[in-house]
């Protein structure tokens, strides 16, 4: 199908008149997201082209006052009884959408003042691009884990470099270059991150939608998939100047617990599609480490552990050195507990997919 034939007659499905339909829909999905969901919701409606958008909150079974704000702001509530899942949250957006452009934003990001803007922007510079991302940023900086997520931002585009292949070498090069910054303002990248990202409607329709059976996890990441193998390289980019702000939890569980999440969803990916396992490999590198040592004595085997991490992530070492502070020698810890979590995940995620097939 090409993307003419997918796109929708909006106005005439809505029998409004063609002015009255807005350019950008905006989907913020919410499950028990009442702590936040208010600052983003101000940021929505201080966009500079807040006569542009439509705003769409799909509270996913909340047991909190998470619909209870969504009303009071005036937006477009939708609430399930039951929670269904991001996926199933964001088809059912998607279905009450009526703009040619969709975004996606998380309960606990707050968009900047031109956000949308320059996402309408980044559509109209190039009839091809069928999904706009943009950069998440730390929303505060105060306590060690936070600052070492503004540092380590786990909410970020998968890079093109993904794209010249699956194989073992390629994805070992990436993962031990351990490099965040890039440079240009606009890039085409492999898949773009769930807490900023928008999509031609018609492209979203064309590829199905969101997969249902992926409740949390991996759902940005298997949209793109879809629509790169329908459309293409060349048709999912990042534009720098589309920023959000996320609001990180202080406290190192609930890194710990995305983690896990993400973890879950590389597990049931790679059971449904195979290839190599999206595992971390510091923390096996760490344990044959720790057992190869384990016959000199305890300590060595204690230091070792601590040891691999250490050398892989070496960066912080220079951070701390350019900071002028010890603080980003905690960093190797954090980093290692994170995959450590991920690899854990990735087993459940194998374990409980098994078998299964979308």
């Amino acid at each position: 199908m090409s993307l003419d034939e997918a796109t929708p007659r909006v106005a005439a499905e809505l029998a409004v008149p063609e002015f009255a339909v807005p350019e950008l829909s905006v989907i913020v999905c919410s499950y028990n997201g009442a702590r936040t969901l208010e600052a983003c919701l101000d940021a929505l409606d201080r966009q500079n082209v807040r006569s542009m958008i439509e705003v769409i909150v799909v509270d996913d079974g909340s047991s909190d006052r998470t619909s209870e704000i969504a009303e009071r702001s005036g937006v477009c509530a939708i609430s399930f009884e039951q929670n269904r899942g991001l996926s199933a949250a964001r088809n059912a957006g998607l279905e009450r959408a009526v703009a040619p452009l969709v975004a996606f934003t998380d309960d606990d990001c707050v968009p900047d003042p031109a956000w949308a803007q320059r996402i309408i922007e980044a559509f109209a510079d190039d009839a091809q691009t069928l999904g706009v991302g943009g950069e998440v940023d730390a929303l505060h900086h105060d306590s060690v884990v936070r600052r070492y997520l503004a540092a380590n931002n786990p909410l970020q585009p998968l890079e093109i470099e993904f794209a010249k292949g699956a194989g073992l070498i390629n994805r070992l090069r990436i993962y031990l270059r351990q490099t965040r910054g890039h440079r240009g303002v606009r890039r085409e990248v492999f898949s773009l991150v769930g807490a900023s990202m928008a999509f031609r409607r018609s492209a979203l329709n064309a590829v199905g939608g969101f997969e249902p059976d992926i409740q949390f996890g991996g759902d940005d990441e298997y949209v793109c998939t879809r629509i790169r193998e329908q459309f293409g390289l060349g048709t999912l980019v990042v534009d720098s100047r589309v920023r959000v702000a996320h609001d990180f939890e202080p406290k190192l569980r609930d890194t710990l617990r995305r983690a896990f999440a993400y973890g879950v969803g590389n597990g049931r990916d790679w059971t449904w599609h195979g290839g190599l396992p999206s595992v971390g490999p510091t923390p096996l590198a760490s344990a044959v480490a720790a057992i190869v040592l384990a016959p000199v004595g305890v300590g060595a085997a204690v230091c070792a552990t601590v040891a691999v991490p250490v050398v892989v992530y070496r960066r912080w070492i220079w951070s701390a050195a350019r900071q002028r502070s010890g603080e980003p020698l905690l960093w190797p810890l954090l980093q290692f507990s994170q995959e450590v979590a991920a690899d854990v995940g990735f087993v459940r995620g194998w374990w409980l997919h098994r078998g299964v097939r979308p």
